[in-house]
């Protein structure tokens, strides 16, 4: 049978199939002009029919094996992290070369720096996901952005994107986009629980900004929050690790660091989809291993408040060897310490132990991190103290110091202490001058809050950095009577936090539900009028009963004192002390102001 073109040679066959029917020669015919043509999957089963109908016909094994062994089905690698590794079946030439074409690659006139392999993978991707919200950590020239939301629409997904970048894109208007600005390493700024119970889903997050081992750990955190069972994470540029491996060695790039950690700890609620970071061959792809599906339902910052609120560490203990590190806090206090630092912190952002002394509470947290049922964020905890000794200190630990000189430094008994928990980063001097580094904190641990200064620099520095429904706050002076800027700003912040617990002679708990606006952060409390003040410390008042009320009344006391002069808070000493005569927490409390405040009557 003879015909100009497979085509024709298609036609002729299946007519003459139609008239005579299906003889072997006809059906090979067919078999040879469909494979001609490119039509290949169509001739594999054509193939596997003919060899059923007559085995005996080796003109369709041949095709069918050629067509099967040329047409299979990408061959995946493993989807459990531990199962895989890092590099790419690419050539580091090829690698080289789409890398420097990319930059130089337009879409609608935008620079969209995208692998042409994960232009088609995220195809697959939408396809099969069909997200209602993007969200782009890294938005470059806004190019990326409007080819995802073109993609959504061909696809028919009503789906909106929202692009995130220190630098947001200000000349590119797409009706299914919005650029904000916002930074990866801050996202729970930019992108807190209202705007995340806003948002339609399924939810889709791609992660593409400075590729810095600190900007993928703190998205993958935020996702860990917020990310539903199906939904996923895209962590690109992994593979500047085979790009640059002088650079990288072992595949240590940033995103390739931050996926393996967090897998390490979250490995059984989250798979490596293989089918597509291994379709076009094992990892060819930017986001090696960086297709990330949770694979377990997730109820994010309201499940993990409602763990709080229940206070599972009433009956948890530290360790014996936490305890026998020499300490102004209970036994509860470290307790609760350990348990956060155990069973509440997620490595969504850091824990700052502020006002560390001989190592406590760092000893606490660091233990607390150690035991922890997945693997430790190591240097995720950041110690403050000025290590010096204070007339105060002498007394019940004069014999823990090196010297008991005031002014002469503690250091050394602090790191003697520490060291068998493996402690995180020291940050030795007057937290106001060192301040905060920025990064998100999860646990914010305050022993330190001694002076209006100090607090100013945390109500600036530390407060903005907490996460909304993730955040812990433990005011250690709280309930003892002498810092009134504590329950000032407790006060300021009260419409966004709730108290979880609270302790005898020191520490409250707070949880932080939704983010303080800026305007409120930035109040210096000696700002206010005096007026403004009493209201604040009589609404701090108002909140307690019992002993607790009577320990935030010295407080107001002192406030009296430095707005009214002493005789107005003599006047109002006295009151407190009678009523309270029974207590003798609250006596305590009287009798180390009373001593130490010499305009006090005695």
């Amino acid at each position: 049978m003879s015909a100009t073109s497979p085509a024709e040679a298609l036609r002729r066959a299946e007519d003459a199939i139609h008239q005579t029917g299906e003889t072997p020669d006809l059906l090979e015919a067919r078999l040879r002009a469909l494979y001609e043509l490119g039509r290949f999957e169509t001739a594999i089963g054509l193939a596997r029919r003919i060899l059923e109908l007559h085995p005996d016909r080796p003109l369709a094994a041949e095709y069918l094996g050629w067509l099967t062994e040329n047409m299979a089905p990408p061959r995946l690698g493993p989807s459990a992290a531990a199962e895989r590794s890092y590099e790419t079946e690419l050539p580091r030439s090829v690698l080289l070369r789409i890398q420097q074409a990319v930059h130089h690659y337009r879409y609608r006139g935008l620079q969209l720096v995208k692998n042409p392999l994960d232009l088609a993978l995220y195809s697959l991707l939408f396809e099969e996901v069909r997200p209602r919200t993007v969200i782009e950590i890294g938005s470059k020239a806004g190019g990326s952005a409007v080819w995802f939301a073109d993609l959504l629409l061909r696809l028919g997904i009503d789906a909106h994107v929202h692009s995130f970048d220190v630098f947001p894109v200000a000349d590119v208007t797409h009706p299914n986009v919005t650029f904000y600005q916002g930074d990866g390493r801050r996202l729970h700024e930019a992108i807190d629980e209202v705007f995340v119970n806003g948002l339609a889903r399924p939810l889709l997050v791609v992660e593409d900004a400075d590729h810095a081992y600190e900007t993928t750990s703190a998205v993958l955190a935020w996702c860990q929050l917020w990310l539903r069972q199906g939904e996923y994470v895209v962590i690109e540029d992994g593979n500047l690790s085979d790009l640059y491996p002088e650079l990288y060695p072992d595949h240590t790039s940033g995103p390739h660091r931050a996926i393996r950690e967090f897998l390490a700890q979250h490995g059984d609620e989250y798979e490596i989809d293989a089918g597509l970071c291994d379709f076009f061959g094992y990892n060819a792809t930017s986001c090696s291993n960086g297709f990330l599906r949770r694979t377990t339902g997730n109820d994010g910052a309201a499940a993990a408040a409602d763990v709080l609120r229940r206070r599972p560490w009433a009956d948890a203990l530290a360790p014996a060897e936490v305890l026998s590190v020499p300490s102004m806090l209970s036994d509860r206090e470290r307790g609760l310490l350990y348990w956060l630092a155990r069973s509440h912190f997620s490595g969504a952002g850091r824990i700052v132990d502020a006002g560390c002394f001989l190592g406590g509470s760092t000893a606490a947290l660091a233990a607390g991190v150690r035991d922890r049922e997945s693997s430790p964020h190591d240097e995720m905890i950041v110690s403050y103290d000025l290590f010096r000794v204070e007339q105060y200190t002498l007394e019940g630990f004069a014999e823990y110091l090196p010297s008991t000189v005031v002014g002469s430094s503690f250091r050394a008994a602090f790191d003697r202490n520490v060291a068998p928990f493996g402690h995180g980063e020291v940050r030795e001097g007057d937290i106001c001058a060192i301040g905060w580094s920025g990064e998100p904190i999860e646990v914010l641990f305050l022993d330190i809050v001694k002076t209006w200064g100090v607090h100013d620099v945390i109500m600036a520095e530390f407060l903005p950095c907490l996460i909304p429904g993730r955040s812990v706050i433990l005011q250690q002076d709280y309930l003892w009577g002498y810092a009134p800027w504590i329950h000032m700003t407790m006060e300021l912040i009260g419409d966004h936090v709730e108290i979880l617990d609270w302790m005898p002679n020191g520490t409250v708990v707070y949880l932080l539900h939704t983010a303080p606006p800026p305007a409120i952060l930035e109040t210096r409390l000696q700002d206010l009028s005096p007026q403004q003040q009493l209201a604040l410390m009589d609404a701090a008042v108002d909140r307690w009963t019992g002993e607790p009320r009577g320990m935030v009344e010295l407080a107001r006391v002192v406030l009296i004192a430095e707005l009214d002069g002493a005789r107005r808070a003599d006047e109002e000493f006295r009151i407190v002390r009678a009523r309270y005569g029974e207590s003798t927490w609250v006596q305590s409390c009287v009798r180390v102001l009373a001593a130490t405040m010499g305009w006090w009557s005695q």
